[in-house]
């Protein structure tokens, strides 16, 4: 830094402090690089780099549709491997819609037999909004099982059986074949 831009500085810093905008300067260059660091997320060790799972408002852990979808394909495999006769199973699962928003609603009946419903609104003018209760996971709109076995006709008739009970989807949406892998 040269002499002449040095004394620019120091005359340009006491015009600030003259006219009072000194600190105001200051305290704007350390509110910005608080809200810089604090923005990144890092600060409050937010960020659940082991799944990618992220917290909700209530701090409960979301998952994402695909991380839901392997722990349900997970868990009916080793359920399937349970059956009798079942060396080992390969699941696919496909899920129907996304995760559902349930709000609290007011149901009325009309004079004319109708029903009338609206969201139970709580707060008023732009601080209004619905009454969240709470999330519904998708429900499973299919099953798929590749299995290594010895008697596929009476297994696929255990495991139909079984998934259709434990996962509540019809009997027309599972599937199941052996592999001889």
């Amino acid at each position: 830094m040269t002499q002449q831009t040095g004394s620019e500085l120091k005359g340009a810093i006491k015009h600030m402090k003259k006219n009072g905008t000194f600190w105001v300067v200051i305290f704007g260059l350390v509110a910005g690089i608080i809200l810089l660091i604090i923005g990144s997320g890092d600060f409050f060790g937010d960020k659940n780099s082991e799944n990618g799972a992220t917290p909700g408002e209530d701090g409960e852990i979301r998952l994402s549709l695909s991380e839901y979808e392997s722990i349900i394909e997970n868990d009916i495999s080793s359920l399937c491997g349970q059956v009798a006769g079942v060396d080992s199973a390969f699941v696919a699962v496909t899920l129907e819609k996304g995760v559902e928003y349930v709000y609290a609603r007011n149901v009325q009946a009309a004079s004319d037999g109708d029903e009338r419903s609206e969201y139970v609104i709580i707060g008023s003018g732009s601080s209004a909004h619905a009454l969240y209760l709470c999330e519904k996971p998708p429900e499973i709109g299919g099953i798929g099982v590749v299995c290594k076995c010895d008697n596929i006709e009476q297994v696929r008739y255990e495991i139909i059986s079984l998934l259709s009970a434990a996962y509540d989807v019809p009997m027309n949406k599972i599937y199941v074949t052996q592999s001889d892998y």
